[in-house]
Parts: structure tokens; sequence; C-alpha cells
């Protein structure tokens, strides 16, 4: 009976699958000439998210998709069990810096894990950063999360939308408040503290509107120092056009920090 029951869930997806009927996707002559070879490229104009054939494109391959699924009738069931069974709490692995053991934890269903610290392995959990309060509809995530090594600062990196592009905030870790400058326009970057500042990338500011499709080319190192309310360059590189992204450096002189 449990055979029949897993064939029927396998011939019932591929019968329908049988049935499906694709939208057409136009092809153009686009190509690119790589150190004398030509490489065809028919669906570059797909890389255009703001066109309104692009945008025609996706409404018609939702359509086939949604209607598919929306058949399967045990769909809801399944969907159910799902959550059933990721249900319960999670933990990530627990880091020590100093005093602190710092660790995330998901209650269940949670749509993004909260940031928690405790003192040593008896203390109280002290929640640190909730990023299913950062914004009002829950878009907002934690891209990022790197503790000085004193444990006093720690970079916080924050996406919108599902957005690959971050906005650095410093967070004092005595008083988890934010510091009041910001670092914009981080991609695929993390952040690596070396004595009182820390090393990052980030991408030239793209135009407005464009944030998401504008192609970078102009690559810069630079070192950047901390002063209250505002961040001075005292150091500037240009280097060779290997990467569009800049690579600087935030260095934070205590001295600054406390005054």
């Amino acid at each position: 009976m449990k055979k029949l029951f897993f064939l029927s869930i396998m011939i019932l997806p591929l019968s329908m699958l049988a049935q499906l009927s694709y939208p057409e996707t136009k092809k153009t002559d686009s190509s690119t000439n790589h150190h004398g070879t030509i490489v065809p490229d028919p669906y570059r104009w797909l890389e255009n998210d703001y066109s309104e054939e692009t945008k025609q494109w996706v409404t018609e391959q939702n359509k086939v998709t949604f209607g598919y699924l929306d058949k399967i009738s045990y769909r809801a069931d399944w969907l159910k069990r799902m959550e059933e069974i990721n249900n319960y709490p999670k933990y990530s692995s627990p880091s020590k810096k100093n005093e602190y053991f710092y660790f995330s934890k998901n209650d269940g269903l949670q749509n993004q894990s909260i940031v928690y610290r405790q003192k040593g392995l008896a203390g109280k959990p002290e929640l640190v950063l909730d990023p299913n309060k950062f914004s009002a509809d829950g878009t907002t995530g934690l891209g990022a999360f790197a503790l000085s090594k004193d444990g006093k600062y720690a970079v916080v990196g924050k996406t919108k939308g599902g957005s690959d592009w971050r906005t650095f905030y410093i967070m004092d870790m005595r008083t988890l408040t934010y510091l009041p400058d910001s670092i914009e326009w981080v991609k695929v970057s993390g952040a690596s503290w070396q004595g009182d500042g820390f090393f990052y990338s980030r991408y030239p500011t793209p135009e407005k509107g464009k944030e998401l499709s504008t192609k970078m080319k102009i690559t810069r190192c630079i070192i950047i120092k901390w002063v209250p309310r505002r961040i001075k360059m005292y150091w500037y590189m240009k280097t060779r056009l290997i990467h569009s992204v800049f690579t600087e450096c935030l260095l934070m002189k205590k001295k600054d920090m406390f005054s």
C-alpha cells in the first residue's frame, strides 16, 4: 500500500509536467568576443530587469509555475508537515569574546535568528540583535556581524529586501547602541578587524534608481579613520582595475572614541 502511495506521488507531478506549455523566450544575436572567440549570448536581454519586456516574461513564467503548483492536491498537507517538523528551537555554535558567549537562536519558525550573548556558561542570555525588527515589514536582514578583537565594538551589516547591498553600522557593545556613522554600498564583503579598525570592501555609489543593475568598473584602496560624527580619509591610493570594488580600512582611534 505504501509503495502504491509513493508511486502515485511520483506519477502525478510527471503527468502534469507533460502538459505544461511554456511561453516562448525570444533569442537575439547578442554575443561577446572573448580573446578572439565569439560566445553567443541570445538571452542577454533578460539581464535588463527594468525593461517591460523582462517584467512580462517573468509574469508569464510565474503563471506556468504557480498554475502547476496549485494543482498538486497534497501540496498544502506537505507544507503543513514541513512546518511541523521544522518548528523546534535552533542554535548556532557559540563563540567566546572576553567574558561573553555569543550565539544565535531561532525559536522555531522565526524568519531570522536572533543574536544573544551571555556571561559564562551559566549566565542569562541577553538580546543583542533581533533582525526580525530591523524593519516594519521584516524584509531587512542581518548580513554581517563582526566583533572587534577586544569585544567593545561590532560591525553590523544590514540588507534590505534580499539585496546583495549591505549598510555597515558600528555598535558599541557596552551599551548596545549604534555610533552615528554608517558605511553604504558594501557588497560581497565582511569586516575583518585589525588593531583599532577593520577592513571591508565597498563599491562606488551607484546612480539613483539603478542600484541593482549598474556595472561598476573602478577600483580604489582607501584607508580612513574614525572621528566623532564623521569619517575622515587620511590616505588614498588608486590601484589597477582588477575588480569593481573599493577596499577600505576604518581605523578607529581609541582617543577619539572615548572623547
